[in-house]
């Protein structure tokens, strides 16, 4: 029973990263627009927050059960820490080492954390 709902969780956080990463690539392709390097600079900042919820994700369905719930917790605490850590990290890496525009590396973060706290309630869980 808990491996099969740990499995529908697990969907469903996959696919709203997919919906995160389907956003994201949206709006980098609309953003051509106004150039390639804003376009780029778009996604890069997206990306900044997408992959340390991709870690997240991992860390959370490490484990699963009623015997692992401890785990299960620490799992959630620590994947929470890594992900907003890493997000800030990756957002100041991408600012600082690469050559993109500021305003639109964070419109690209703003649009990927947008769409996270959204996407929850366009995926069915059931």
């Amino acid at each position: 029973m808990s491996n099969t709902m740990t499995q529908k969780g697990r969907t469903a956080a996959y696919k709203i990263l997919g919906y995160q990463l389907g956003v994201l690539i949206f709006a980098s392709l609309w953003s051509l627009f106004w150039g390639v390097q804003t376009s780029l600079s778009l996604f890069l900042g997206g990306m900044a927050i997408i992959i340390p919820s991709l870690i997240f994700v991992y860390k959370v369905f490490q484990h699963s059960g009623a015997q692992a719930s401890r785990q299960v917790l620490h799992g959630f605490y620590k994947g929470e820490a890594l992900k907003f850590f890493l997000a800030i990290v990756m957002f100041v890496i991408v600012l600082k080492w690469l050559s993109v525009s500021s305003t639109a590396s964070l419109i690209g973060f703003v649009v990927a954390a947008i769409t996270q706290m959204m996407a929850p309630f366009l995926v069915k869980t059931t």
